[in-house]
Parts: structure tokens; sequence; C-alpha cells
């Protein structure tokens, strides 16, 4: 967490947010697209992944979904340009 916080306050691009004890990043969860959540579906994509779309910790597997950057004080996907929003 320590090199993710450092590589966005220093302007080093997008990067990983992990869990090293659990060996997980933070993911953008993606439904299914017919909006449910069952195994094996087909799953939306980035363009349609929209405000108010899940997070979730999940096996890291480098893609855009897992990126994220700090700006203007808030953690920002790169793929969507969503902000992480805790309610």
């Amino acid at each position: 967490m320590k090199l993710v916080i450092a590589a966005a306050v220093f302007g080093l691009g997008a990067a990983n947010i992990v869990s090293p004890e659990h060996k997980t990043c933070l993911d953008i969860k993606a439904l299914c697209k017919d909006g449910s959540d069952k195994a094996g579906c087909e799953r939306q994509g980035p363009n349609d992944l929209k405000k108010g779309a899940n997070l979730q910790m999940w096996k890291c597997h480098d893609k855009k979904n897992q990126l994220f950057e700090l700006m203007n004080g808030r953690w920002h996907n790169t793929l969507t340009g969503l902000c992480i929003d805790i309610q």
C-alpha cells in the first residue's frame, strides 16, 4: 500500500491497490450483462460500468479495472474515470 500511495503522490502513474496478506487487488466489480451476478455469465464491459458500481477485493490480474491513481485527493480508476466513494 505504501508503494501505491508514493507512486500516486509523485505522479508515477496508476497502480494496483493491493492487500498483501490476502494477495488480492481492489477491483471494480462488473455484473453480468443481464444485471445478475451468476458465475460463468458474460460480464459488462468497461463502458457499461457506471457510477454506483461496487468494489471488491479480487485476485490480481493486471487488467485496467484494477488500476487506480490519486488525482485531486481522490482515488480514480483510469479505465472508467470513476472515483472511489464510500457511502
